[in-house]
């Protein structure tokens, strides 16, 4: 899977006109159009992360544990992570 910058991409695209539904363009045109355009996008420097609620840890996680120990604020299972998540 390739993260793309969405913005970038849309930027490449004509914008939406409703003269261009004249245009007699095919859809094997439109698709090649659409793959250039995600192809060409620059990626983004973004990784895949697994919250606590989906994590196979989620009920034995020593992470979650040490830092509500420690006195740390309560964590929200919805949105905190740690780098030994793993989907369940």
């Amino acid at each position: 899977m390739r993260i793309i910058d969405a913005d970038d991409a849309l930027a490449r695209v004509k914008p939406y006109d409703p003269e261009d539904e004249n245009w007699a363009v095919t859809g094997g045109t439109a698709i090649r159009l659409i793959h250039n355009a995600i192809d060409n996008a620059p990626t983004i420097d973004a990784v895949l992360v697994t919250r606590c609620e989906g994590c196979k840890y989620n009920d034995a996680c020593l992470t979650q544990s040490f830092l509500e120990d420690a006195g740390s604020v309560p964590l929200d299972r919805k949105t905190f992570y740690c780098a030994d998540a793993e989907p369940k």
